[in-house]
């Protein structure tokens, strides 16, 4: 697998501020190396944001991918949350640069909490009602307990409650230009996570961008694992201090790991 050598990822603050915690440089590593060990705790840096291209891999402009799969339900709208629409509007310009580095990570793109309220979903959903206004084919997937789809106003859609695998469940909102994804059947993990991680990977080669909710860091979503980059949410520095090397342990093969810290107001 190839790697990121460094990610930093944007935090909003009240909507005012952005505050940033870089994790340090991950090494390249060989076919035959020793598994990849935890990163240093991260420190909080001036706003930036940049993600290394891997190397011998195509510019994502020019990458091509299949068709959008044909959805099992078309809406007309999405019904969003205030913080969502909130943060989206607040934050366009630096959401918009975050999408562009995040746009160099080809795969899955999966976002975790330090903790319940840390602010996860919402910068998840910001950045996918961000990209699709901005033309771009977006797929979330929830794979937590399913706070993406209480956002969106889809928890009691009957197709998403009765799908029996990923692609059954996929609803497609016309106007917001979003699919929205629940990973498994009344979000219960599979015993054998196998099959849903070769589908999420193919999810995401079919859209511009796919983000998925992986609930609580300290949950350890296995299916993290299909995940090429991780961003967590922490509240504050503190916490954003540890995070680095819990999401480092709880997801070693991800090419790129960063922590984005939101202090509580």
């Amino acid at each position: 697998m190839s790697s990121i050598d460094q990610a930093f990822i944007r935090a909003y603050q009240g909507g005012a501020g952005v505050v940033e915690a870089p994790l340090p440089p991950q090494r390249q590593a060989s076919p035959q190396a020793a598994p990849q060990q935890a990163a240093q705790h991260p420190a909080v840096a001036p706003p930036h944001f940049a993600v290394a291209p891997a190397a011998g891999r195509p510019a994502a402009a020019t990458l091509r991918r299949r068709a959008t799969p044909e959805a099992a339900l078309v809406v007309e709208r999405l019904s969003w949350s205030d913080d969502v629409l909130e943060l989206a509007d607040a934050e366009h310009e630096q959401l918009t640069r975050m999408i562009e580095d995040l746009s160099q990570v080809e795969g899955l793109i999966g976002l975790a909490s330090a903790g319940r309220g840390a602010g996860a979903t919402t910068l998840l959903l910001a950045l996918a009602r961000t990209a699709a206004r901005d033309g771009a084919r977006v797929a979330v997937v929830d794979c937590g307990d399913g706070a993406v789809l209480r956002s969106l106003g889809l928890v009691r859609t009957p197709t998403l409650a009765t799908a029996g695998s990923l692609r059954s469940a996929i609803v497609h909102a016309r106007q917001d230009g979003l699919s929205v994804v629940q990973s498994w059947t009344l979000g219960q993990t599979p015993a054998t996570p196998g099959p849903l991680l070769e589908s999420l990977g193919a999810l995401s080669e079919e859209h511009d961008m796919a983000l998925c909710d992986l609930g609580l860091v300290s949950a350890r979503s296995p299916l993290g694992a299909a995940c090429r980059a991780i961003v967590a949410v922490a509240q504050s520095d503190a916490t954003g201090s540890r995070l680095g090397a819990e999401v480092a342990a709880s997801w070693p093969r991800a090419a790129a790991l960063g922590v984005v810290v939101r202090p509580e107001a």
